[in-house]
Order: C-alpha cells, then structure tokens, then sequence
C-alpha cells in the first residue's frame, strides 16, 4: 500500500469539524500535521482548508507520482506550485519560505503538502526542520498530510498531530445513502458501514462497486 489515496467525495461533508480546526489553528502561523488511514479524506480536507483560508494566499502541492522521488522532488513541486525559482529548492527550505513570504501579499502564507511522507527522505529533512521552528506571528503557515497507518516519519514527529478519527456511525450511514445509485436496504447499508469500519472511501467503494 502506497498511502496515497483518492478524495473521498463525503469526506468533506462529514469532517466538517477538522478543517473548522486546521483553518483556525493555520491562520496566525505554525505547522501542523493531518493523519489517518488511507481512503479516511486527507487530501479532500487539504484541498477544502486551502480553498477557505483567507488570511493570504495558499500554495498545495500535490502529492507526488511514484516517479518523481527523486532527491529534492519534493520541494522542487513546492517551489513549482509557489511559483519560486525551482533553484530555491536546492538551498535550505528556509530560503524558501521567506521567498513565498516576501512575494506574497500581507497576511499568512499557507503551503499544504500532500502525503509529505512519500516525498524523498532529502525534502522531508529540509522541509521537518524549519516547519518545527514556525510559530504563530512568523507570516507562514504549514499542513502536511501523512498516512496513519504507519509511524510519523522522524522528520515530522515533533510537529503537532491533528489524527483524523473514522466516521461514526450516523455519518457513515448517511454518506452511504448519498453514494448509492439507489435505495439502500437498512440491512445491507449495516452490514456495508459495519465493514467499512467508518472509511469514506470504502464506504463509497462498497456503492460504486
């Protein structure tokens, strides 16, 4: 299992209550990291925190193809989606971000990186030590999705940790009404969010299959 995942489409009208969370946390400053099992809507609640923030500018980075883990791949992808001279990425990430901070408007600047645990281990370490020194008031803000299923990679584990939970029961249930093509039978749906243990891209799954 690669850990990269496709968003799911209820995990952003079921969660509403991490990204309320992150985009507050996020919006003075600071690192944070978003954990959970694969399929449990990591990268949609990315995508919907940097379409909300409106503190300053956001920059994603998408999590990268198994073919461009190439050492600094991953902070040439961020300087690519910031718009910064990728040769910023060959020098230390704090460079980096004061580039993004001086080019952008007044406010907070957001970087999200996708699955930043897939990113070769030279971008992680350049990218793990300045994120741990952000704090609130420095202009920049920092979420990086990784996968839950395995340890917080060393580079990342002292920043703070927001682990998203399964859904519960209700919302599952309720995300597999909206996901079937038709009427689901109550026993069948039980049986469906039962398996699915509260994973929005199971539980979608199980409907499309």
């Amino acid at each position: 299992m690669s850990g990269q995942t496709t968003p799911g489409t209820g995990a952003e009208r079921y969660r509403p209550g991490p990204v309320a969370a992150l985009g507050e946390r996020l919006r003075e400053g600071g690192a944070c990291v978003l954990t959970g099992e694969p399929g449990g809507g990591r990268s949609t609640i990315l995508a919907r925190v940097a379409r909300a923030f409106d503190a300053g500018p956001a920059v994603v980075v998408p999590a990268l193809p198994e073919r461009c883990r190439q050492p600094l791949a991953g902070l040439r992808a961020l300087c690519r989606a910031a718009g910064v001279p990728a040769a910023d990425a060959a020098g230390p990430v704090g460079d980096l971000i004061g580039a993004l901070w001086r080019t952008a408007a007044p406010g907070t600047v957001l970087l999200c990186a996708d699955d930043a645990d897939l990113w070769d281990a030279a971008s992680r370490t350049a990218l793990g030590r300045p994120a741990a020194r952000l704090s609130p008031g420095d202009g920049v803000s920092l979420v990086l999705t990784v996968a839950g299923h395995r340890p917080v990679d060393p580079e990342f584990a002292g920043l703070p940790l927001l682990r998203l939970a399964p859904l519960s029961t209700a919302d599952a249930a309720a995300l597999l009404d909206d996901a079937a093509p038709g009427a689901l039978d109550p026993r069948v749906r039980d049986e469906i969010t039962a398996a699915a243990e509260g994973n929005p891209a199971c539980c979608s799954a199980w409907c499309t299959a």
